[in-house]
């Protein structure tokens, strides 16, 4: 599980639907081998398909038949109800369906079920079946989380419990370039599983999302 970080306004949801269209290309990040394209999924609680996140992925010319929008289930009597973590066998057949390399879940925390989530036990009992799924169906997984109004140090600004991030095996930080505030940088703060990855900029500007250096 890859967690994406940073303060309302920096883009985080448009950044990992800038993913979601780059792997559906088959490409991911500036500099990166082209690869074969691949399926994602993505579940968001915040953008609205029709009029937010269908025409950013257009504009960044994604291949739609290959993303997949989750936003909800059908229970036994018919009718429609909210997904969350906790239904993660439904999540499981959706990951079966549709074959993803990529599963967006954002933001994490409307998707806990109820939980506590300033509680470490509690966000470990959600964090790690998911991470388990992950692994059994070799997906990757990018959660995002806003930041909250603190001023403490930034490791423990995310909403809920420290444990989001110590749970997670990477993670990045979006936010503003202090050199340049028409810039923003996604800047890698944590890996266990491989090296530190150079920070790389983005801007969003009238509706477009850019890759820089």
């Amino acid at each position: 599980i890859t967690l994406v970080e940073g303060d309302p306004g920096t883009g985080k949801s448009f950044l990992t639907q800038a993913i979601a269209a780059a792997v559906s290309l088959g490409f991911c990040f500036p500099g990166d081998v082209p690869q074969e394209p691949q399926n994602v999924i993505i579940m968001s609680a915040e953008d609205g398909a029709g009029d937010t996140i269908r025409p950013r992925l257009e504009d960044m010319q994604a291949v739609l038949e290959r993303i997949v929008l989750l936003r909800g289930m059908i229970d036994e009597k018919g009718n429609a109800a909210f997904l969350t973590l906790s239904d993660l066998d439904v999540i499981e057949k959706a990951i079966e369906q549709v074959n993803p390399a990529l599963v967006i879940i954002d933001p994490i925390i409307a998707f806990t079920a109820g939980k506590d989530t300033h509680k470490a036990s509690e966000v470990r009992s959600l964090l790690a079946p998911l991470a388990g799924l992950a692994e059994k169906h070799n997906v990757a997984v990018i959660c995002v989380r806003h930041l909250n109004k603190s001023n403490s140090k930034y490791s423990y600004r995310g909403q809920g419990s420290i444990d989001f991030l110590a749970a997670c095996r990477s993670a990045f930080l979006c936010g503003p370039d202090p050199e340049n505030p028409e810039l923003k940088v996604f800047c890698h703060i944590k890996s266990n599983v491989g090296p530190i990855m150079p920070s790389l900029s983005y801007s969003i500007a009238n509706g477009q999302f850019v890759w820089g250096g």
